[in-house]
């Protein structure tokens, strides 16, 4: 009896672990699907990849790189089928999100901060969804909850819990930049990433933990064989390279597999399992209650995959005058400087954050950034 008991516990941890890496099978690399992000909120200076300006009310696309500059903030509300997904990039981030669909149905919506911070909650999580954030040396699973993720200048990815929980896992970048088709179809690489979502701890409300790349390179070190394999011409240059041709795929897969004899692939995941999981640590109180406020204003609006532009403007401007005290808040705190009215000689009144900028003025409100001539002021008021 106690050795079913323990196969069963055994069946159940590996069923999970393969769950952390997506809704499909570990196996299988599913296909990217599209979908959409109605932008909630921007203040400050927030720019696609391209340099175009990203604005309150209009929809972006999977693939799209997300900058804020200093003292800026980017809301999001991704389309994750019935659920809310909320983001709010801060300040000097790169932020960047995408789904794919597996055989089985399901469906993973990935969120890749790049560097910066960024904070997410998640409500009405669908059962055959998955949910991942992935900083460049960690990947947190979700459940349904509040967290932040942040990167520091060498890598390093931060994670703190303030609601619910996520499973949080070492990120080793020269195995998950591979093309998805790569990882999936090899079973060196399977095992490598079997190892490392067992090699991860769940992180509780009012617990966090940072990964660090000499964390993550002790992983990696463990097992040289797949190291050197990483390293091979043909592999390597499959790096970050999302249109791999099958063949590409093919030499690569070869090229791993080959590298590692039969009897090495057995170890790999016993090798990262005698590297310590993440430490974690708990949460400061002031952090946390910060955090709590901070949340009040990320609130959710039902968005879609066949949402259009029209409609997903519509709805933002419903949220954002029903949230407008909250989020002028917001503004002062992102450039820590109080409200002020601008009142101009036509009656008119502008209430935000003011610059003076030579004789004219710059207010950042609840609807954006508003230019006003100098000859067109009549005064403030405080």
């Amino acid at each position: 009896m106690r050795r079913i008991t323990l196969f069963a516990v055994l069946i159940i941890v590996l069923a999970a672990g393969a769950c952390e890496q997506g809704s499909g099978s570990s196996a299988d690399a599913g296909e990217a699907v599209p979908v959409k992000a109605a932008v909630l909120f921007v203040a400050g200076q927030v720019t696609t990849g391209s340099g175009e300006p990203v604005k309150t009310g209009t929809i972006l696309t999977d693939g799209t790189v997300i900058k804020t500059g200093g003292q800026s903030i980017c809301d999001l509300q991704i389309a994750a089928g019935a659920s809310r997904l909320t983001v709010r990039v801060k300040a000097n981030s790169e932020f960047d999100f995408n789904a794919r669909r597996f055989a089985d149905g399901s469906t993973r919506y990935d969120s890749n901060l790049r560097s910066g911070s960024s904070m997410y909650q998640l409500d009405n999580r669908e059962a055959n969804s998955a949910y991942r954030m992935t900083g460049p040396t960690a990947v947190a699973a979700v459940r349904g909850t509040k967290f932040e993720m942040s990167v520091e200048a060498d890598g390093s990815t931060r994670t703190a819990v303030y609601e619910g929980q996520v499973h949080y896992r070492p990120r080793v970048e020269q195995v998950e930049n591979l093309p998805d088709e790569v990882v999936s179809e090899s079973k060196v690489l399977n095992d490598m990433v079997t190892g490392l979502e067992e090699n991860g701890t769940e992180l509780k409300a009012g617990q966090a933990a940072t990964m660090t790349r000499q964390d993550v390179d002790q992983r990696l070190e463990a097992n040289p064989e797949v190291k050197d394999a990483l390293n091979d011409p043909a592999v390597a240059a499959l790096q970050n390279k999302r249109d791999a041709t099958p063949e590409e795929v093919r030499q690569a897969v070869e090229k791993i597999d080959q590298a590692v004899p039969e009897e090495k692939r057995e170890t790999i995941r016993q090798n990262i399992q005698q590297t310590a999981p993440p430490e974690t640590e708990s949460v400061p109180d002031q952090e946390m209650q910060q955090r709590e406020k901070e949340y009040e204003s990320l609130v959710g609006i039902d968005v879609n995959d066949t949402m259009t532009a029209e409609e997903a403007a519509a709805k933002v401007q419903e949220r954002n005058q029903a949230q407008r005290a909250q989020l002028q808040r917001t503004i002062e705190s992102v450039f820590n400087k109080k409200s002020e009215t601008l009142i101009l000689k036509s009656g008119q009144r502008i209430q935000g954050v003011i610059y003076q900028q030579g004789e004219n003025y710059v207010v950042y409100t609840v609807d954006g950034k508003v230019f006003i001539q100098g000859s067109q002021v009549e005064g403030f008021a405080f």
